[in-house]
């Protein structure tokens, strides 16, 4: 029997309902399963606990962005060794498993760049941070996962923010929508062509979270029934 795996994560801006989104996703799944392909399980890696702060300038001197990304890549790594690897041991035994991550190397990217403001840095943090997926998956063929990409205007985006870290309304609100325009263009330079990084955008501006996760749990259903459609998740949205 031929195993076979697909990695899944969702990710996005702070506060827009990722975790909630994937929990639900979770609940979700077995019952809207066909029942022509209950032989797919779906595993959910938990968060390993990582923060997302916006920090200002007395914080950036506390900890650097290039200390920061290599906090954040040890824990990451070490999440995965214990929780993720044994996984894809089970699917060399001949199971077909989704793993579903809230969160993932990307989120380790976008916390440590919110630890400077130097464009010369945050271009630095981020060759590091593909060298390391470079190094720790593609040359050990390991897929990087399809992410399943929270997005909003900015204004709302600022909104989650302050409603789910309060602390952040001390921020100007200038420097919080800067680095939400910054993030969004990580977000997007992250998987442009040839990076070898996929993902399928989702409006999280436009519908309530509960319609948000019928939607991925549609997508996942979709990829259940036809893995390649992994290479190219674009065609998710007319399956």
């Amino acid at each position: 029997m031929s195993g076979m795996i697909i990695p899944l994560a969702i990710t996005g801006p702070r506060g827009a309902g990722g975790s909630w989104i994937a929990n639900r996703v979770v609940e979700k799944f077995k019952p809207a399963l066909p029942e022509s392909h209950r032989d797919w399980t779906l595993v959910f890696l938990e968060p390993n606990n990582l923060p997302k702060p916006f920090l200002n300038g007395s914080d950036i001197k506390r900890q650097h962005a290039r200390a920061k990304l290599f906090c954040n890549w040890g824990g990451f790594y070490g999440h995965l060794i214990d929780n993720y690897f044994p996984v894809l041991e089970r699917v060399t035994r001949g199971e077909k498993i989704i793993a579903l991550f809230d969160g993932f190397g990307l989120d380790a990217l976008i916390n440590a760049l919110a630890y400077t403001s130097c464009p010369q840095i945050r271009e630095q943090v981020i060759h590091w941070h593909h060298l390391l997926v470079e190094e720790l998956f593609f040359s050990e063929k390991i897929q990087a996962p399809l992410y399943f990409l929270l997005q909003a205007e900015v204004e709302t985006v600022d909104r989650w923010m302050i409603q789910k870290y309060p602390e952040l309304s001390e921020v100007e609100e200038r420097n919080r929508h800067k680095f939400i325009t910054y993030e969004q263009t990580v977000f997007k330079d992250y998987f442009r062509k040839g990076t070898g990084q996929k993902c399928l955008p989702l409006q999280a501006g436009q519908y309530p979270l509960e319609e948000l996760a019928d939607q991925v749990c549609m997508h996942i259903i979709s990829l259940v029934r036809n893995p390649s459609l992994f290479e190219n998740p674009r065609l998710l949205l007319a399956a």
